[in-house]
C-alpha cells in the first residue's frame, strides 16, 4: 500500500508536472518563449508538491492511480493537439 504511493507521488508527480509544464509553455502568452518556459517549470514544482500532499492524504491508492493515469491521457492528448496545430 506504501509502496505504491511512494511510487505514484514520485513517479506519477513527475509525470503529472512535466505534462502541466509542457502544457502550460503552449498556452502561456508570453511574448518570449523562455520567459513561458521559467515560470511553466517553477510551477511544476509546486504542482508536484501539492500532488504528493495529496498523495499521502485519506486517498485510496487505486483511486489515486486511476485519477492520475486518466488526468495524463488528457493532458498527453491536449499536448498532441497543440503541437500539431
Amino acid at each position: 500500500m506504501y509502496i505504491q504511493k511512494i511510487l505514484s507521488a514520485s513517479v506519477g508527480g513527475y509525470l503529472l508536472s512535466s505534462l502541466v509544464t509542457v502544457t502550460l509553455v503552449h498556452l502561456l502568452p508570453f511574448t518570449n518563449k523562455a520567459e513561458s518556459v521559467v515560470f511553466a517549470s517553477m510551477l511544476s514544482f509546486v504542482l508536484w508538491l501539492l500532488f504528493v500532499l495529496y498523495t499521502f492524504s485519506r486517498v485510496n491508492a487505486n483511486s489515486l492511480l486511476i485519477r492520475m493515469i486518466v488526468a495524463c491521457a488528457l493532458l498527453f492528448s491536449l499536448n498532441t493537439y497543440l503541437e500539431s496545430v
